[in-house]
């Protein structure tokens, strides 16, 4: 019978073990963060300066914003899900909000 009982408390401590690990695992992959980046075109010219938006696509939350830099280029760090980007081009360029 001890080494029965033996058996049962490793079967019990891997088991454990592996839920343990199970669930550390799944709350360090929800916690990484993306980029999300990208450049912004004009009639095929980068645009500079266009200001851009992103907002939680499930509840409309406005999480960031920023300006392209002089390549039209843009970044965001993102957890994982999905987004909406709202593009607003400078003024003056004469292209309308996308």
């Amino acid at each position: 019978m001890i080494k029965r009982g033996g058996n049962d408390m490793k079967r019990h401590f891997v088991l454990g073990s592996v839920i343990f690990l199970a669930i550390v695992l799944c709350s360090i992959s929800s916690s990484f963060a993306y980029t999300l980046s990208g450049t912004i075109y004009g009639g095929g010219n980068p645009l500079p300066n266009a200001t851009v938006t992103v907002s939680d696509a499930v509840t409309s939350t406005q999480l960031a914003t920023t300006v392209t830099n002089a390549s039209g280029v843009y970044s965001f760090s993102v957890s994982n899900g999905t987004y909406n980007l709202l593009v607003t081009p400078p003024s003056g360029s004469g292209f309308g909000t996308s």
